[in-house]
């Protein structure tokens, strides 16, 4: 049955379903709590970010882009109160928007791509000498169009075992692909596509290659299966009770067969919080079912600006970690599709961004938060 998913309190309380559907000790399980670290002040206000452990220590580190008059990837080592100075790699006078990250070469150390607004991506290979952070040898690739904030997704597209990576915005969807040890090949121009935004890569079907979903200008959202060469089939249009924002992601949501799709939705007056869950119909296809509403009622009514769906417990299923403007909500998965509301993170400033990743290596995932020209580390309190 479908239905909508109501939470009462910004506590960690159980809440009723309309229709079913300590710090870290090193367990790996968190329990749904953080607790703020130091605050980490950036110089510019908006842009992406991501976690990654680029220097190999176990700990995630912090990728960041800065724009304005930097135009620079900035990095800062993970440690057990936050991050570590930071190392500026400067991109040239490109302005910096979304970040992927992923091991391009298969060398075995995380490789970085920033996609600018002027449309050059650069790829920036992690050096492998004396795991240095922020060390990187860099290409640039063109071809991408005007940078999308949350546009870039990498993925494995075209049949291979190679990392590939697709990005859209505003009618332009490109797919540039990876090559072993040599980078990428020439951009592939996918379009036309329509209008598509919030690009995710799930793989759908379980073939082994990332599908395509993205949001449509209309705030529909566009599922569509990968051809088996990096192509898609002609896509199906979800239409949802309000648009939905840029923000999507996709994991194990409903205690069902098959990943499932996440979208956040727009602010609509009385209407809370809202995501949208899209269930896989585990059919061996890419298509996905009717939505199912899942709403924090708050006294906030916001448009979500960010997303993921990371298993903070470890039980196999997806929780939810949804940004507003103003917060952070962390929704914990009870296994068949029905959240319970475990925080609420307040950082202070507008939020444009959040990434996943244990940064003190406790072996619990964390959240990083950028907001107001400031990131914020939260530790995940272990279950």
């Amino acid at each position: 049955m479908r239905g909508i998913l109501t939470f009462a309190t910004a506590t960690a309380a159980a809440f009723a379903v309309a229709c079913g559907g300590g710090s870290g000790g090193g367990s790996g399980a968190g329990n749904g709590t953080f607790a703020a670290g130091t605050v980490l002040g950036l110089g510019a206000s908006q842009g992406d970010i991501a976690l990654a452990d680029m220097d190999q220590d176990g700990t995630a580190d912090l990728l960041a882009v800065r724009g304005g008059i930097f135009d620079q990837l900035i990095v800062h080592d993970g440690q057990a109160n936050g991050f570590g100075p930071e190392s500026p790699y400067a991109l040239d006078g490109h302005e910096p928007r979304a970040l992927g990250t992923g091991d391009f070469d298969d060398d075995g150390y995380t490789d970085v791509l920033v996609w600018c607004e002027d449309g050059i991506v650069d790829h920036l290979e992690a050096a492998t000498v004396n795991n240095v952070l922020g060390v990187f040898d860099r290409t640039d690739l063109t071809g991408a169009g005007t940078a999308g904030a949350r546009g870039l997704r990498v993925a494995r597209l075209n049949g291979d075992a190679d990392e590939d990576v697709i990005m859209g915005l505003a009618g332009a969807l490109t797919r540039f692909d990876g090559t072993t040890g040599s980078g990428f090949l020439t951009s592939v121009d996918l379009s036309p596509s329509g209008f598509l935004t919030g690009i995710a890569t799930p793989d759908l079907d379980g073939d082994g290659q990332g599908d395509l979903v993205g949001i449509t200008l209309l705030g529909s959202v566009l599922v569509a299966e990968n051809a088996g060469l990096g192509g898609f089939l002609a896509g199906t249009t979800h239409t949802l009770p309000t648009p939905a924002s840029s923000a999507t992601a996709w994991g194990l949501l409903d205690g069902a067969d098959g990943t499932d799709v996440v979208v956040g939705l727009q602010a609509v007056a009385g209407g809370g919080v809202r995501v949208a869950v899209l269930p896989n119909l585990a059919n061996g296809t890419a298509n996905v079912g009717a939505p199912d509403i899942v709403t924090v009622t708050l006294g906030e009514q916001a448009t979500v600006v960010a997303l993921e769906a990371p298993d903070l417990d470890e039980d196999g299923d997806a929780d939810l970690v949804v940004a507003t403007a103003a917060n952070v909500y962390v929704l914990m998965n009870n296994g068949v599709g029905a959240f319970t509301l475990a925080d609420t993170l307040t950082p202070g400033g507008a939020i444009d961004a959040v990434a996943i990743g244990d940064v003190n290596g406790d072996g619990v995932l964390d959240v990083a938060v950028r907001a107001g020209g400031s990131v914020t580390p939260y530790f995940g309190n272990e279950g």
